[in-house]
C-alpha cells in the first residue's frame, strides 16, 4: 500500500475545517512542503557521499542511478534540458528503473547544478567503482562522452577507474570533434584520423619551411613564415584532440 507523504497529510487535515476549498489548499501546500523536504534529503545524501564515499549510510542513501546523474552535472559543468532528458532515459533504460524512483531522478536533474556543487567527480567516481562492474563503468563513460563532457575530465575519470587506454580512445573515437578552424587552414576533413592529419601536416611544413623560403623577398618570406606558424598551431591544436 502506497503511503500518503506527511506534509500532503496534515495539510489535508488542516484545511479541512474550511471545508472543500480549504482541503485543496491544505493538500497543495502539504505537497509543495513534501517535495521541499524531499530535495533537502536529496542533497544531505550527496553531502555525506561527499564527506564519507566509504560510510555505510551514504552507500545506502545514493543509487548508481543517482550518482551518474550527478557525475554528470559534475563532468559536464552544466547540462541543458535536452541533455539532462538524455541521460535520464539512458538510466531508465540501462538499469531498468522503477517508475517509483523516476521521479526521484527528475528531481535530482532539475537539482543537478546545486547538487553538483556539493560534489566532485573523485568522489563520485570512487563510489560508482565500488558499485558497478567494468562493463557499466565503461558504459558511464561512453555516456559522458556522448553528451559533450569535456574530454581531459572524462579522460581522469577513466583513468581513476583503471580503464585502459587503449580502451578508452575506442570509447572516444566515435564521438571525438577536431577544431573546425584548424582543420580548414590543414585543409582536412573534422572526420580525419591522426595519420591523415599527420601526412598533410608534414607536407604543408615542407612547402612553408624557413629553408624553402630563402629565394623569396621580404614579403614572400614574411607570409611564408606566418602560414608556417598558422600551420603548426593548427596541427597541435588538431593532435591535442586525439591525445585525449
Amino acid at each position: 500500500m502506497r503511503r500518503v507523504p506527511v506534509g500532503t497529510l496534515v495539510g489535508g487535515l488542516v484545511g479541512l475545517p474550511a471545508g472543500v476549498f480549504g482541503v485543496g489548499f491544505g493538500l497543495l501546500v502539504g505537497t509543495l512542503v513534501d517535495q521541499a523536504v524531499l530535495r533537502a534529503r536529496e542533497r544531505r545524501s550527496i553531502t555525506r557521499l561527499v564527506e564519507d564515499p566509504l560510510e555505510d549510510t551514504a552507500q545506502q542513501s545514493l543509487s548508481p542511478e543517482a550518482a551518474i546523474l550527478v557525475l554528470a552535472f559534475v563532468v559536464g559543468g552544466t547540462l541543458t534540458p535536452d541533455t539532462q532528458a538524455r541521460v535520464l532515459q539512458w538510466l531508465i533504460q540501462r538499469y531498468s528503473t522503477p517508475r517509483r524512483a523516476i521521479g526521484r531522478l527528475e528531481r535530482i536533474a532539475q537539482d543537478g547544478s546545486a547538487l553538483a556543487l556539493q560534489a566532485n567527480s573523485a568522489d563520485l567516481g570512487e563510489f560508482l567503482r565500488r558499485r558497478l562492474p567494468p562493463a557499466e563503468l565503461e558504459a558511464v563513460i561512453e555516456l559522458l562522452l556522448s553528451i559533450g563532457c569535456p574530454a581531459p575530465r572524462v579522460r581522469r575519470l577513466a583513468e581513476r577507474w583503471q580503464i585502459p587506454a587503449e580502451r578508452y580512445r575506442t570509447l572516444r573515437d566515435p564521438y571525438r570533434v577536431l577544431d573546425s578552424q584548424a582543420c580548414a587552414v590543414l585543409g582536412v576533413s573534422p572526420a580525419a584520423g591522426p595519420d591523415e592529419v599527420k601526412r598533410v601536416y608534414r607536407a604543408l611544413a615542407v612547402q612553408f619551411h624557413p629553408d624553402a623560403a630563402a629565394g623569396l623577398d621580404d614579403s614572400q618570406r614574411r607570409q611564408a613564415e606566418q602560414a608556417y606558424l598558422k600551420v603548426q598551431a593548427a596541427y597541435q591544436t588538431i593532435m591535442r584532440e586525439f591525445d585525449i
